[in-house]
């Protein structure tokens, strides 16, 4: 029907749960990182049932945008029909695993630029001025940026 394709079609305050580009780059996706990264700090620092109020803010603000948490359906055939919206707990569950994310690539990033500075070795692209990407420098086995999970 008319009215159950309508909840089916994506908007651009829509969050899609999963990994890959095309959760990576769609808008609502882009707009709940920004949102995550507005909070980190006051995450990082929040009680545990602080951090449970912080994870319902954010879907909130995702709602009032009418905006809805989103993953693909198993075995669907359309795009148009794929998407279905999640419950409460897996969106909360999601907001609080991406600040987790957050932590975690941070830690990762500030200890590779600590051990290089406490080494004091510079890489042989670092001497020849040569510009590396960021994700050349990432263990092995983690996931490509592709790969992210929102």
């Amino acid at each position: 029907t008319e009215k159950a394709s309508a909840a089916n079609r994506l908007t651009d305050n829509d969050v899609l749960l999963g990994r890959g580009k095309s959760a990576d780059t769609h808008p609502g996706n882009i707009l709940f990182r920004q949102l995550i990264d507005e909070r980190r700090s006051r995450y990082d620092e929040a009680t545990r049932k602080n951090k449970t109020a912080i994870c319902k803010e954010i879907i909130q603000l995702i709602h009032d945008r009418n905006g809805r948490f989103l993953q693909n359906k198993q075995g669907s055939s359309t795009l148009e029909q794929r998407w279905q919206e999640v419950d409460a707990g897996t969106a909360r569950s999601k907001v609080a695993n991406c600040f987790r994310s957050f932590r975690r690539n941070e830690k990762r990033n500030s200890s590779r630029e600590s051990s290089s500075v406490s080494t004091g070795v510079a890489s042989s692209s670092e001497t020849s001025g040569e510009v590396r990407r960021s994700d050349s420098t990432k263990p092995e086995g983690s996931p490509d940026e592709d790969e992210r999970e929102v």
